[in-house]
């Protein structure tokens, strides 16, 4: 029976180890953790003890939100007593991946812990299609409102134009349908900003150095900027391979990124833009020493229509979003409450 339950859990094909609670040795990590984690346990290390384990882990989680060995999921099911089950975006030699974990003790009847269980897949492929359908059904849907928004849009500028042209009209009224017009301006753009986002399709391909849109944004910033006293560092890596982009969508990308960038300092600051070669993507980050993004918020920062912004319309980064997720790209962010935030935009090299 014992070879049997020990076969089954060697050929499941999601990640289980067990450690055994009185020595606090591994027990079992079977084939499939060592595949999905890059972590093996051989035969000869099937005594390890638990904090030996945990030590390979670390590398696994340096963009994650684990500080140490005792904050993995497998170390609280022990040491704490803990259940855990939780999305953890790990970096293993090749990529990022999510993954998810559950760990649990195992008690005796006087609440000792006997052993402790984790077990853990890799449901990357699934999170992408989630978010595939998600951005295809907020798609739809922005398109709807922003068709049915428009028309009694139309009506209301439209009458108030009209009623502007009148003879003998008070300040004070002229006034109103000055507010009138200018509202109405600002819902036609927050429209159209929501029919780009609901077409978020990459158009006019072209091979192109990244650096063309990349400088072309920063020349077209540099005024408003200096006067802003913002500053604007350079760090870009020489011969970077060619990228497969629509230049002017790449333009929106940056001008969005670049403006967030930049509102997230009060006074004056700097913003740093470095390109490099990862991984056989092209990498843009845009890093600022601005308020930082508090981690509830960060998890909610590709949601349309979210922002903390007074005349935000919570489109902009969810915009930039589709159309480099169009181009077979990503965007990740990164960020220190009161330090600063990254955000890294990654783009496929051209022929690869």
């Amino acid at each position: 029976m014992k070879t049997l339950l020990s076969e089954s859990i060697e050929h499941t094909p999601i990640g289980i180890t067990i450690v055994e609670g009185g020595c606090g040795n591994v027990m079992i990590a079977n084939s499939a953790g060592a595949k999905i984690s890059g972590i093996k346990v051989s035969d000869s290390d099937s005594s390890m003890p638990i904090m030996e384990y945990l030590k390979k882990w670390p590398e696994l989680f340096q963009n994650s939100t684990v500080c140490n060995l005792k904050d993995l999921p497998l170390a609280k099911a022990y040491f704490n007593k803990q259940n855990i089950e939780a999305e953890f975006i790990v970096k293993t030699s090749c990529c990022e991946r999510t993954l998810l974990i559950a760990s649990a003790p195992v008690l005796d009847e006087k609440g000792a812990v006997i052993a402790a269980v984790m077990i853990f897949s890799d449901i990357t492929e699934r999170k992408r299609l989630e978010e595939s359908q998600r951005l295809s059904q907020l798609g739809k849907l922005a398109s709807d409102m922003a068709h049915e928004i428009n028309n009694p849009l139309l009506v209301v500028s439209g009458r108030a134009q009209l009623l502007s042209m009148e003879q003998n009209l008070t300040s004070s009224v002229k006034q109103n349908l000055d507010v009138i017009r200018d509202q109405c301006e600002r819902a036609k753009n927050v429209i159209l900003r929501m029919l780009k986002f609901s077409k978020t399709k990459a158009g006019d391909i072209k091979e192109e150095n990244i650096l063309d849109p990349l400088n072309l944004v920063i020349d077209i910033l540099a005024h408003q900027f200096s006067l802003d006293n913002i500053t604007i560092v350079k760090k870009f890596a020489k011969d970077l391979p060619l990228v497969k982009i629509d230049e002017e969508q790449m333009n929106e990308v940056f001008i969005n990124l670049i403006k967030n960038a930049a509102e997230s300092m009060i006074s004056k600051g700097v913003i740093t833009i470095s390109t490099l070669v990862d991984n056989n993507m092209v990498r843009v980050d845009i890093s600022d020493i601005g308020c930082g993004i508090p981690p509830e918020h960060l998890q909610r920062i590709f949601n349309p229509f979210f922002t903390t912004k007074k005349n935000g319309t919570g489109l902009g980064v969810s915009v930039s979003y589709g159309i480099i997720k169009a181009h077979g790209g990503d965007i990740k962010y990164s960020s220190i409450p009161g330090k600063g935030t990254t955000v890294s935009i990654f783009l496929p090299c051209a022929g690869k």
